[in-house]
């Protein structure tokens, strides 16, 4: 396993438990409490740390360097869609004269950073997964 796919594994390892803290805490402390497990996001700042690159050893090639580029455009640009369709939701949900409450405004942005980072590290373990007959 290379360390992009190292690297991916952590990363959806770190969103799952995120999510999965926060689903549990929400019966317990309710939804606006709820919401301190994305604090677990903190641990995605490790990676450097964790995937030091060792002198002498070649740790990314160009494939390596295009399957971070398609993964990264795949996960904006599901990213701007759900964004938009949230923002359509929101004006149908609260209406034009209603007030969207601060509280999801503030959640919005780790959410977001949420979906950006799942759908990246699926992205990535798929394109090493199906790799090609050219390498690439």
């Amino acid at each position: 396993m290379c360390t992009g796919q190292k690297l991916a594994w952590f990363t959806l390892v770190i969103v799952v438990l995120t999510l999965s803290g926060v689903l549990a805490l929400t019966p317990v402390l309710g939804l606006q409490r709820a919401q301190g497990s994305l604090g677990l996001l903190g641990f995605w700042g490790l990676t450097p740390f964790l995937f030091l690159k060792r002198r002498g050893i070649v740790v990314s090639d160009e494939r390596d360097g295009l399957i971070h580029v398609r993964s990264a455009v795949i996960a904006y640009s599901v990213f701007w869609v759900v964004f938009v369709g949230a923002c359509m939701w929101a004006a149908l949900a609260y209406g034009s004269s209603g007030a969207v409450p601060v509280f999801l405004v503030a959640i919005s942005p780790f959410y977001g950073l949420i979906l950006v980072l799942g759908v990246s590290s699926i992205a990535t373990l798929l394109q090493y997964e199906w790799g090609g007959s050219d390498g690439a």
